[in-house]
Order: C-alpha cells, then structure tokens, then sequence
C-alpha cells in the first residue's frame, strides 16, 4: 500500500512540473449561471477552445451547451507568481427547456494558474445576443477551475 501510495505521489509531482495551463486539455467544474461541466483545450500559447455541459436555471430549468474560441492575453497583469490572464472571444450557446435558446455568446472573463501546476481557476461575464425563441441580450457569470492532462 505505501509503495502505490509513494507511486501515485511521484505521478503526480510529475505532472504539476510538466504541465501548465497554456497547453493541454482540461476539465473541470463552472458554477453560477449556467453550472455544470467544463471542458478547455489550448490550440496554441494565447488560443483555446472552451466548452461546458451546464444545468441553466435562467428562463426555467434547462440544458446548455456552448462553446467559445478564445483568445488569451498574458501580458495584461504584472503578477509576481504564476500566471493572469485576460480572454475573450466568439462563440455560440443552445439552451433545451421550455424553449430552444440558441444565442451568440462573448465571454470576457480572467483566468489564473501558479506557476508549474496543472489547475486553472477562472471568472468570465458572458453577454449573449439570443436569436431564438425571441431575439434579445442576456448576461450570464461563472467561476470555475479545471484540471490539465
């Protein structure tokens, strides 16, 4: 028991060291509105694409799914450790309740990890410009974190 447990530490230690928000694909957990699942994978240094799998409470109970591009600004924030960063970019939402929403989403929003670790926590502000069941704009706030592999 104390060998596999010794094991998975070094595992571990391994990632924290090798991996860091700028790469890779994480997942992890957004709450607030919509909550639920999330999922990011970076393209390049300063480029991702973001997704979530989310229970929305807005309008009723409903399903949403959304996906965003987002570019990263690193350059932003003068921070002694680890890393802040400034994203925004496109993307698109579809909300399943007693309507179908389907809208066009901006997400502004921060997102900070230390230096070397595989963990990305983050703040985003999202209006959205709906086009169905009825055209009008809506703001929706999230925080949330992620684990990279």
């Amino acid at each position: 028991m104390r060998k596999a447990l010794i094991l998975t530490y070094f595992i571990l230690a391994l990632l924290e060291v090798g991996l860091g928000k700028t790469s890779g694909f994480g997942v992890g957990v957004i709450l607030g509105e919509p909550t639920g699942i999330s999922v990011k994978n970076f393209v390049s240094r300063s480029t991702a694409v973001d997704g979530a799998l989310a229970w929305s409470f807005d309008d009723g109970d409903a399903l949403h799914i959304h996906a965003d591009m987002l570019y990263h600004k690193f350059d932003q924030f003068d921070i002694d450790h680890g890393h802040l960063a400034l994203y925004y970019g496109p993307g698109a939402r579809l909300a399943f309740g007693k309507h179908l929403w389907l809208g066009v989403r901006f997400p502004i929003g921060l997102s900070y990890t230390l230096d070397g670790h595989i963990f990305e926590t983050f703040l985003e502000l999202v209006p959205i410009f709906n086009l169905t069941p009825r055209t009008n704009f809506d703001i929706q706030a999230g925080l949330g974190i992620r684990f990279y592999f």
